[in-house]
């Protein structure tokens, strides 16, 4: 990754990120929010961003996401897993 503060990667993450459970656009969020099992096991740090958290032409990846067995494993690119402080407490208020 290039030298930008994590903020404001983290902003520019959030001004695209899908909602929860949306096909995932590769806006980085995720990787830049929390380092996933598999991502502490290899790299032995659980600071984020992850370390395996890739860009390349504006989007961001999983060094992982070309091995079949850790793609399928953490769901790589297919929804949304992660969500904004704001999207729990929008939740947590509509529940009754």
């Amino acid at each position: 990754m290039d030298d930008t503060p994590t903020i404001i990667l983290v902003h520019e993450a959030m001004a695209i990120k899908p909602k929860f459970g949306e096909p995932c656009n590769n806006c980085g969020y995720c990787c830049l929010e929390e380092v996933c099992t598999i991502g502490i096991e290899l790299t032995e740090s659980n600071v984020a961003p992850c370390l395996l958290l890739v860009q390349k032409e504006g989007k961001h990846y999983c060094s992982l996401a070309n091995i079949k067995m850790y793609r399928d494993a953490l769901g790589i690119g297919t929804y949304c897993c992660s969500e904004t402080q704001k999207e729990i407490l929008n939740k947590l208020r509509a529940e009754p």
